[in-house]
């Protein structure tokens, strides 16, 4: 349905339903939208279908019929490529004035690229990265940094409202994914400060749980202790938050980010070192915290 020069959200595709898409699934079809979802994972359609969503079987039948938005929750840049730019080629199938929202974290190189695309087609496309875990998917909470065209976006604020809680414009095309790695990267620096802290604590006789406590009511709290924690203190890392394999992802590209400026990075690469150690040890699946216990490790903490 369309409003002028834009078109109002009422049909949308969803590509992408694990930790974080499937929150958003849900939050989009109890606000009483037409949600249609592809997923490579059966069990992540199921849940979906469980919440009002209809599925697809196929990427290319995601768009059938018209969407008035695309929503992206992929893990990687080269997915958002092949799904938007590749053979699929899923851009050229959308609708002039309709939207293309990418919660992924992607490179901020490519989000520039698929937003000079989609411009050429006329349809609005939105780097989108979200943070707020899977806990704020399901919930409708997270907080949405976009990137694109600032007009446009005033037609989508409702739609965003459903999903997010705390939205923010950032600029152009490829400024909220530089946003959103730079953010990552001080997750990943503070996560590998508590770690350190922890360590030298307990070989000194402190209780960690109690040096939590004490940090977490002090100058030195954080989201990064909040959040991730408890799931260092209790070592809960194979249930994981956030996965190590993406927390390297984002850490990786933050590197990549700041090659393209010419800038050194002191606290990016040691976490970035220490991440990859955590990667090669086969890692990748826990919770991005588990290279508190590589830390342990490299410490003899335990031995």
């Amino acid at each position: 349905m369309k409003k002028g020069a834009y078109i109002v959200v009422e049909n949308i595709g969803v590509i992408g339903a694990g930790a974080m898409g499937k929150g958003m699934v849900k939050n989009l079809c109890e606000a009483g939208l037409k949600v249609r979802v592809f997923d490579l994972s059966p069990d992540a359609l199921k849940v979906v279908e469980d919440c009002g969503a209809t599925t697809v079987e196929s990427l290319e039948n995601i768009a059938k019929g018209g969407l008035d938005l695309l929503l992206l929750s992929l893990p990687t840049s080269q997915a958002v490529e092949e799904t938007l730019l590749g053979e699929k080629n899923l851009l050229d199938k959308m609708e002039e004035g309709s939207y293309i929202v990418d919660c992924s974290t992607i490179d901020p190189g490519l989000a520039i690229k698929i937003g000079e695309k989609a411009d050429k087609k006329g349809v609005y496309f939105f780097d989108a990265p979200v943070s707020g875990g899977p806990g704020g998917a399901d919930s409708g909470t997270l907080a949405i940094m976009l990137g694109g065209n600032k007009e446009a976006l005033q037609e989508i604020d409702e739609f965003l409202n459903i999903i997010g809680e705390n939205i923010f414009y950032i600029g152009e095309n490829g400024m909220a994914q530089v946003l959103k790695i730079c953010h990552n990267m001080v997750v990943a620096a503070t996560t590998v400060s508590l770690s350190e802290a922890f360590i030298t604590g307990a070989k000194w006789g402190l209780d960690a749980q109690t040096m939590a406590d004490v940090i977490g009511k002090s100058v030195g709290r954080s989201g990064t202790l909040e959040i991730f924690g408890p799931t260092m203190l209790e070592e809960t890392y194979e249930e994981p938050l956030f996965k190590l394999s993406h927390m390297y992802k984002d850490v990786k590209l933050y590197l990549e980010a700041i090659k393209n400026i010419d800038n050194p990075s002191l606290m990016g690469s040691l976490a970035y070192n220490i991440y990859s150690a955590a990667m090669q040890q086969g890692l990748q699946d826990n919770d991005h915290s588990v290279v508190n216990k590589v830390l342990e490790d490299f410490s003899a903490l335990n031995k």
